[in-house]
């Protein structure tokens, strides 16, 4: 069993809700989990007690935000002797194709790139259009923009693109991963 933190960022909380699906799941393989928005994490937060780590972010103007960048630059000495893993959420991945794929990929070897980290495990999940949550102009925004790009744009409802047996294939990979906890032998 690992303790493992995952910390994520969220614009509009769709990728706060991959991340509470993964702690879901990886708590249901029973093991220990903490799960935090980047923007909430108390100055000094220790990350001594935990042996894994899972880190999500969304693509908002072909870019990952700076916080969580930031958060993993500063800890970075201490991630990297741990088993980690990170996982992109947008809206080119929800489109089918090579050219989409080759996209997201690049958003991803360039944030890792400008890390100088490599995890263990990484994967991109399609985002979510939250229509009914945004402002008007955000909603005209992302309507033009899904247009474009071939998804939905009635904006009188929601749509989720997230692949969620994907999402649960990257947990169960990354658990995988994991060293297998030692049995405490009795005396």
């Amino acid at each position: 069993m690992s303790n493992i933190l995952i910390v994520y960022e969220t614009a509009e909380g769709h990728t706060a809700d991959i991340a509470h699906h993964i702690a879901k799941v990886t708590q249901e393989k029973g093991h220990n989990v903490e799960t935090i928005d980047v923007k909430h994490i108390p100055f000094n937060y220790s990350l001594d007690t935990f042996d894994a780590f899972i880190f999500g972010a969304s693509i908002h103007m072909s870019h990952y935000p700076a916080e969580i960048k930031s958060f993993i630059v500063t800890n970075q000495g201490y991630i990297e002797n741990y088993p980690s893993a990170f996982f992109s959420v947008c809206l080119t991945a929800a489109k089918s194709g090579s050219e989409a794929k080759t996209q997201v990929e690049q958003y991803i070897s360039t944030f890792l790139s400008e890390l100088d980290w490599q995890p263990q495990a990484v994967a991109s999940f399609g985002g979510a259009l939250l229509y009914t949550s945004y402002g008007f102009f955000k909603k005209s925004l992302l309507k033009n923009i899904a247009q474009k790009s071939g998804l939905d744009t009635n904006t009188s409802q929601d749509y989720d693109y997230t692949d969620w047996e994907a999402v649960n294939k990257f947990v169960g990979d990354f658990l995988n991963l994991l060293p297998a906890s030692q049995p405490t032998m009795q005396v």
